[in-house]
């Protein structure tokens, strides 16, 4: 056993149907922190989004793609070092634009990267198809395969030391084959819809109200699941990351257990 480090690291979920604020909020982090260098992986091709009037003059934020299966453990291998010449070798745009490491990392969306895995299981297996057409199904233990991969993957980046992530992810509403009960969450793979919020320190759940306004909220809201640890959550219109996670933002006073 060993004595545990308070950790000062932001490990945050963001989810929400699509069009709620979901890249726009989690790219305010580069607002909240204008001295930190932020990298945006793009795997929904969602980066139009960052063309929004507050957002449009900031410099400390890098946005790169990401269409292959293999640059998920290139891209963690990255995070792990975090050097400014590590990631000038693989990303050679970087050069004379990055001058120190990156702060924190968003995946946008996790649940296109899900959809880059299944795409690898059915290449690794035969299962591809031709052209648009029928294809066959994933197998049992492929689905197995896939809700380990997302687990491992989860726990590898909060475990990164000095480098805040964030994960930006589709909602989704699903009947329980055995219980039959309604489960609301993050889209991703069988019952990680529950057990994935439990992997983050934050969780937040974006959606429109009436008026089409953005909101976002860290209190658990008609059955999303939202939380933030160490103050009492916040359920705010126009948010941006600084205001629902900044403890001294509100006059709220700390939350005690």
């Amino acid at each position: 056993m060993h004595l545990v480090q308070t950790k000062n690291k932001s490990f945050a979920l963001i989810y929400g149907m699509s069009g709620s604020g979901k890249t726009h909020l989690a790219a305010t982090y580069c607002l909240w922190k204008p001295n930190d260098p932020l990298l945006l992986i793009d795997a929904d091709q969602g980066s139009d989004t960052l063309k929004a009037s507050d957002l449009k003059d900031i410099k400390n934020l890098f946005v790169v793609d990401f269409k292959y299966f293999k640059d998920l453990d290139a891209v963690y291998s990255l995070c792990k070092t975090n050097t400014v010449d590590s990631w000038v070798k693989a990303i050679p745009e970087l050069k004379g634009k990055l001058d120190k490491p990156f702060k924190c990392v968003i995946w946008d969306t996790w649940s296109e990267v899900q959809n880059i895995m299944y795409d690898e299981i059915r290449k690794k297996n035969h299962l591809e198809g031709n052209g648009l057409n029928y294809r066959p199904n994933i197998q049992l233990q492929h689905w197995g395969m896939i809700t380990d991969l997302n687990k491992l993957s989860v726990s590898a980046f909060k475990e990164l030391p000095d480098m805040d992530c964030i994960f930006v992810m589709q909602s989704s509403i699903k009947e329980d084959a055995l219980t039959s009960q309604i489960l609301k969450g993050p889209a991703i793979h069988g019952k990680l819809v529950t057990e994935l919020p439990a992997m983050f320190t934050t969780v937040i759940y974006t959606y429109n109200a009436p008026n089409g306004a953005f909101k976002a909220t860290t209190l658990p809201k008609n059955g999303w699941p939202a939380k933030v640890r160490g103050f009492d959550g916040r359920d705010i219109e126009t948010p941006t990351l600084e205001k629902l996670l900044e403890e001294n933002t509100t006059n709220e006073k700390p939350r005690t257990k």
